[in-house]
């Protein structure tokens, strides 16, 4: 196809152009980068011109219904340039200067839908930090790549077969070429599985060759020594992280509430074992599936559960699925589905249950359905019979619309331009608002952690949407993200599930969740560990539980939660903090997380003086506050992946708006 040529050209004349205004040929390139990082290494520029780095991007999966993000950092970890790849613009290239002396690092925000190509002078050393698990880049036949261990280490080299390449070579640089090790991938039944073998610890510093067989999608990478691989051995570096400065402004101005923040459980009792952990949790929101067939053959089959979630767990804010067992997704019979639903609401109502929660008639239609015709017309018919009910105990029912996966851009499937869940519920609002009392949907594949503002991006989307159509609404709807994960369905990656990563990204999802001060629930998916679905906050059986990091966070989060979002202004891409008003305004409250290895000097301005200012940490943190004589500024060091929240007393007694 033409858009292929056209790219596969762009990306040869970036490989032989010269770097403007440097006479440096652009001989050092990574190509086709899916998700992983590039540190770039800048010696003193020049005087009369920086240096300069070449990207191209092209397609590489449905990018037509994707917006991809890479971010430019610079040597301190400041923003110097987020590229937004969309549709317009792909294929495309973008030259980046860098015009400070140090390591710059390039991320290209995964899950990417388009393969980034990264080229720089040969004067410019870059070494690439690839994810671990998820395909991180497609290699050319007959490449090789260079990686080094240091003395005592026991470094472990590991990959996964995308489809791509299907065996490694590791060989020392020193040594003969019979002396090579061979890794052979193969094509496992789970995402989550791969394949490593052991790397001979060395008495002293080792380079190592690496080589492939085939060409194409794969990833790789390197447990137990820096996860860094060079495209020439004299290139080989460890970056520096240099200190970083973050000045957050914090304003008087009330965005808004809080939202309610919760886990999905399960549509059974769960273990008795569980119920310490759960209320350890303090979660006060929940999303649940209520399977009709299930229901119709033992109508009371879910009271015990629903019983404990609202009485004992104190869940206040609920999202109700309605599918049939094994998560169906598609109603098949719509009269029937109106029977049960009827019936099923009014004595649910009837018994005090489900009183704040939102109903959603089918899980992920954009995903699922053939098409939005289908699904409206069910949704239509399904709300218009619970509204215009007679009885209170079932018209008085919140519906919550469309459920979507994904909001912004479309689910990972084919078509899915003409699927994207703020189009799909944008249409529905305009045909049904007055049916409509949440705009919901779940969302997945924001994998990194720079990458996260995807989730304030979102929210607001979803607010102009209900600002745009006001008139068609009954009430104002509420904003829910009924389920969100690092990853979709099965594609998990333990680096990220069961390590301290995904502790520092549901803090940070959180806090970019909340700063709208316009969502009303944010669900982890799922509470536990099913056979299929590892991606629970614990693991729970009838013996008793594990804890995740994951868990302990969505307990620290929960217990130093304010009330009400006060608007801020963070510039740093590496620190997310959400200001806060604790329930009787007596106090500032923030919740932050610095999601970078970096250590960071975060400088605080406040609206008003505060006294007793006091720091909680996250376990294994770090957080020291600097003594200073501004009551209305708080500052603080930081240390690298680290969680933290803040309270401090205000002194003035202003009038809060």
């Amino acid at each position: 196809p033409m858009m292929v040529k056209t790219a596969a050209i762009i990306s040869l004349l970036l490989i032989t152009a010269c770097s403007a205004g440097t006479g440096n040929t652009l001989t050092n390139t990574w190509p086709d980068i899916r998700d992983g990082v590039v540190h770039i290494r800048v010696p003193a520029p020049p005087k009369n011109a920086a240096p300069v780095l070449k990207l191209s991007w092209q397609d590489a999966w449905i990018s037509e219904a994707q917006t991809d993000h890479v971010y430019l950092l610079k040597p301190d970890g400041s923003l110097q340039t987020k590229l937004t790849l969309t549709e317009a613009n792909t294929p495309g290239t973008a030259s980046l200067p860098l015009n400070q002396t140090g390591d710059y690092q390039l991320h290209v925000a995964g899950a990417s839908f388009r393969t980034i190509s990264v080229s720089a002078p040969e004067n410019i050393a870059m070494v690439f930090e690839p994810v671990k698990v998820h395909k991180s880049i497609s290699l050319p036949a007959g490449g090789k790549l260079y990686f080094q261990a240091e003395a005592g280490e026991e470094p472990r080299f590991s990959g996964k077969y995308h489809g791509g390449v299907s065996a490694f070579a590791l060989t020392p640089a020193h040594s003969p070429k019979k002396s090579a090790r061979r890794l052979r991938l193969k094509d496992h039944e789970h995402h989550w599985q791969f394949d490593s073998l052991a790397v001979a610890p060395a008495d002293q510093p080792t380079v190592w060759e690496l080589s492939w067989e085939d060409d194409g999608k794969v990833s790789f990478w390197l447990d137990g020594t820096s996860n860094l691989f060079a495209m020439k051995r004299e290139d080989l570096f460890t970056p520096d992280l240099e200190n970083g400065q973050t000045l957050i402004r914090v304003s008087d101005e009330i965005a808004g509430p809080v939202p309610a923040i919760g886990a999905a459980l399960p549509f059974t009792l769960p273990p008795r074992s569980s119920y310490p952990l759960i209320e350890k949790w303090q979660i006060s929101a929940a999303n649940h599936y209520t399977f009709s067939d299930a229901l119709t053959d033992k109508p009371g089959m879910d009271l015990d559960f629903l019983q404990l979630y609202q009485n004992r767990f104190n869940i206040t804010h609920n999202n109700l699925i309605l599918a049939q067992t094994g998560r169906k997704p598609l109603i098949e019979d719509v009269e029937e589905t109106r029977d049960f639903l009827i019936r099923y609401l009014r004595e649910r109502h009837a018994q005090g249950l489900l009183e704040n929660t939102y109903l959603a008639f089918a899980d992920e239609p954009n995903l699922n359905y053939p098409g939005f015709a289908q699904f409206e017309n069910q949704f239509a018919r399904l709300a218009a019979a619970i509204k215009q009910h007679p009885d209170k105990l079932v018209n008085q029912t919140l519906i919550a619309a469309p459920q979507s996966s994904r909001f912004l851009n479309g689910p990972t499937r084919r078509g899915s331009e003409d699927r994207k869940g703020i189009h799909w519920a944008e249409e529905l609002v305009r045909r049904h608002g007055q049916w409509i009392d949440a705009i919901s949907w779940h969302e997945w594949m924001v994998r990194d952690l720079i990458d996260t503002g995807r989730y304030r991006e979102a929210v607001l989307a979803a607010d102009g949407l209900v600002n745009r159509h006001q008139s068609v609404f009954r009430q104002e709807p509420q904003l829910i993200i009924g389920q969100t994960n690092i990853s979709s369905g099965k594609s998990l990656s333990p680096y990220e599930q069961e390590t301290d990563f995904a502790a520092l990204w549901w803090t940070s999802v959180v806090i970019q969740s909340s700063q709208p001060g316009k969502l009303d629930q944010l669900i982890w998916f799922k509470a536990a560990d099913d056979p299929k679905y590892k991606k629970g906050l614990a693991i729970v059986s009838h013996k008793g539980f594990q804890e995740k990091p994951v868990s302990k966070a969505m307990e620290f989060i929960n217990r130093n939660l304010g009330h009400l979002v006060l608007a801020s202004e963070n510039p740093h891409p590496e620190i997310d903090l959400l200001a806060m008003l604790s329930e009787d305004r007596e106090y500032l409250v923030f919740l932050g997380v610095n999601k970078s290895r970096r250590r960071h000097t975060l400088t605080l301005t406040l609206p008003e003086t505060v006294s007793d200012a006091s720091v909680t940490l996250f376990e294994g943190s770090h957080v020291k506050l600097i003594p200073g004589n501004q009551k209305d500024t708080l500052m603080m060091e930081i240390a690298g992946e680290a969680i933290f929240a803040i309270r401090a007393r205000r002194n003035a007694k202003t009038t809060d708006n």
